[in-house]
């Protein structure tokens, strides 16, 4: 016989409201389960089918999360707040800190001429770094129920900043500077968006991608 409670508590992850709550309603859609399962049984499936008919009833488990969070009343914090905009701006003033620590206290950069005028710098312990940021971010935003999206985002979220006003001032440079400092200051950008986003925005999701798997209330069930 399935662990009904267990399989519930997998699929609906961390609810966020008050304990005793949490076990009423894990174990009323336990039994809920149960019953739709031993029913199945009777009209003689069999025990796979059984399962899947039961788990069939819910197709959308995370949603499935949020609405019952919404009917206890518990939620006092918006969605995207808890599993996005908190945990990205935690990572980036974190991540701003240690570069600001590193500018002024750590190694020298490292010189890539790209350009004769411009070089591209690399901070080496902050992009050795990164990676633990973005992990933190896609972690805390999985704990909080975000999906995948919601992972990747606050796993990155310290370039998407940058990557923003990279996608303001771009535009501005190539339509009101005169043309020899206009492909000029292209390539400053291009250099700017390899130093400051695409770069960092590597490693950052280099963190994040082992928390970007589904959990279990995402995937289609499995008899255990």
């Amino acid at each position: 016989m399935p662990d009904w409670r267990k399989l519930v508590r997998e699929r609906l992850g961390a609810l966020g409201i008050a304990s005793e709550r949490e076990e009423e309603v894990v174990s009323e859609l336990a039994g809920h389960f149960e019953d739709a399962y031993e029913g199945s049984l009777e009209r003689s499936a069999t025990p796979e089918m059984a399962f899947a008919c039961a788990f069939s009833e819910v197709s959308n488990w995370s949603r499935l999360a949020r609405e019952i969070r919404r009917a206890t009343g518990e939620d006092p914090m918006n969605e995207r707040t808890k599993n996005l905009w908190l945990p990205g701006l935690v990572m980036l003033f974190l991540s701003s800190v240690l570069l600001m620590f590193i500018t002024r206290y750590g190694p020298l950069p490292i010189f890539v001429w790209i350009d004769p005028r411009v070089p591209l710098l690399l901070y080496v312990p902050w992009l050795v770094a990164l990676p633990v940021f973005g992990a933190l971010g896609a972690y805390w935003s999985r704990r909080a129920g975000g999906r995948v999206r919601a992972r990747i985002a606050a796993g990155v979220f310290p370039v998407l900043m940058l990557a923003a006003a990279f996608g303001m001032i771009l535009p501005i440079a190539l339509i009101f500077e005169g043309h020899g400092w206009r492909m000029f200051q292209a390539k400053a950008l291009v250099i700017f968006l390899l130093q400051w986003v695409m770069i960092p925005g590597a490693a950052l999701l280099l963190g994040a991608l082992p928390f970007l798997r589904n959990h279990a209330s995402e995937t289609a069930p499995s008899r255990e």
